[in-house]
């Protein structure tokens, strides 16, 4: 497995809005970009009930600190939040390849219980809050799978 290292560490939140205002002061950060993005597509492109995130980026030395909050649709965030409500909700590996690493994974018996497409990137949580104690997203930006295709 080359799961090569941490992209981000995402943390939902009740209010990403009010977090945020509170993560800015304690960091130091005055820059702190914002997204709000509708996941429609699982991994292999098959249309799904559609959900909406409010993101916020805190790129931090050595990784980036997401906070998330769903504002619209029902998403599989819900069963966390119901669970534990605010809190980290996965640790999220940077791949060359996500379909690879998922095989690889498939094979000793963890499987994917969430994946979608936003923007060209591929994303896809796999099961592994109850033995973990959070989920681990593998995450493989587009540029990557253009220069892939390229060669």
């Amino acid at each position: 497995m080359s799961l090569r290292r941490i992209e981000h560490i995402a943390v939902l939140v009740n209010d990403v809005d009010k977090s945020s205002e509170i993560l800015k002061e304690i960091l130091k950060i005055k820059n702190v970009p914002m997204i709000e993005w509708t996941v429609t597509k699982d991994l292999d492109g098959t249309p799904k009930e559609p959900y909406t995130l409010k993101v916020a980026f805190f790129k931090l030395e050595n990784t980036i600190l997401e906070l998330m909050q769903v504002v619209a649709g029902k998403s599989f965030y819900e069963k966390f939040k119901d669970k534990i409500g605010q809190g980290i909700h996965h640790v999220c590996f940077d791949v060359e390849d996500i379909k690879e690493e998922i095989s690889k994974l498939d094979k000793v018996g963890i499987q994917v219980v969430e994946s979608g497409i936003f923007a060209g990137s591929s994303f896809a949580y796999l099961d592994t809050e109850e033995t973990c104690g959070f989920l681990i997203e593998l995450f493989q930006k587009r540029t990557r799978s253009k220069r892939k295709h390229k060669k």
